[in-house]
């Protein structure tokens, strides 16, 4: 992945803002849903290589298992810049597919990519740069959430939600 721009820092800032007063749904699902978005963006930026799937199919494919890992490290990062500390010994990802889930992934695309376009376009930005924008989105909602959230279990589900995104056909535009 490519340095991040001021672009992409407006725009995270713009797409955390929206998430939180637009999307109507629980902390831990704001966060949840902001970074499936990456994960979504993220597949856009090389579904064109793929054969046509329905919605909600589940893919392996290298390019997620190469770019995916990028997005935790830029949400890892992040955090760190905002004096956020992870005790990754708490960071469980087996506990999480099991776990609850407020809103479905298909769902919650079909509410937030329409929100999160127009920032993209506003900023010029590619999918891969979109990608980057939400996960550094997702860590700034943890950050306005942290005293209300547990913060591993929050970090735990957006590394999930970068995955199943990456992977996941979503609806079409």
């Amino acid at each position: 992945m490519s340095t991040f721009s001021d672009a992409q820092i407006a725009a995270a800032t713009a797409m955390a803002g929206l998430v939180d007063s637009e999307f109507q749904a629980s902390a831990l699902t704001r966060v949840q849903c902001c970074a499936r978005m990456a994960g979504t963006f993220l597949f856009r930026s090389y579904s064109h290589a793929l054969n046509p799937q329905a919605p909600g199919t589940v893919l392996r494919t290298p390019v997620a298992g190469q770019s995916g890992p990028a997005l935790v490290g830029l949400l890892d990062a992040t955090l760190r810049r905002l004096n956020i500390s992870v005790d990754s010994s708490r960071v469980d990802m087996e506990k999480l597919k099991a776990g609850d889930d407020e809103i479905g992934f298909l769902s919650a695309q079909k509410v937030l990519e329409p929100l999160l376009m127009p920032i993209k376009q506003k900023h010029d930005l590619s999918y891969e740069q979109a990608a980057q924008a939400c996960a550094v989105a997702t860590a700034l909602l943890i950050k306005k959430e942290e005293k209300h959230l547990d913060v591993e279990t929050a970090v735990s589900r957006a590394i999930y939600a970068f995955i199943e995104g990456s992977k996941t056909v979503p609806a079409t535009l």
